[in-house]
C-alpha cells in the first residue's frame, strides 16, 4: 500500500502536473478536487465525480482496512498453531470456572 501512495504520488506531481505541496497535503488532509489544476475538466458527472472524490478516501473506510488486515493475520495464527499455543497458555492461569 505505501508502495502505491508513492507512484500515486509520483504520477500526480509528474504526469498530471500537481504541486508537491498538493499531493503532500492529499496525504494528512485527504484528497479535495479544489487543489485539481485549473481548467480540469470532470466531464458531465461533475458534481457526481466531486462527492466521489471528496469522501474522504483510505480514513473513511478505516473500519474495512482494519477488517482485511485482520483475517489474514488470524488466518496465519492459525494456521502456524501460534493460536492454541496461546490459548493454551492462558488457560494455564486459570484457577477456577469463575477466574
Amino acid at each position: 500500500m505505501l508502495l502505491s501512495s508513492v507512484v500515486a504520488m509520483f504520477n500526480a506531481v509528474v504526469i498530471q502536473h500537481f504541486s508537491f505541496a498538493n499531493a503532500f497535503n492529499a496525504i494528512g488532509n485527504r484528497f479535495d478536487t479544489s487543489v485539481l489544476p485549473k481548467g480540469f475538466n470532470l466531464g458531465p458527472a461533475a458534481k457526481d465525480v466531486t462527492s466521489l472524490l471528496n469522501r474522504g478516501g483510505m480514513e473513511s473506510m478505516m473500519t474495512l482496512l482494519i477488517a482485511f488486515c485482520t483475517l489474514p493475520f488470524a488466518w496465519v495464527l492459525s494456521a502456524s498453531g501460534a493460536l492454541n499455543k496461546i490459548v493454551e497458555s492462558l488457560l494455564k492461569i486459570r484457577k477456577s470456572t469463575g477466574s
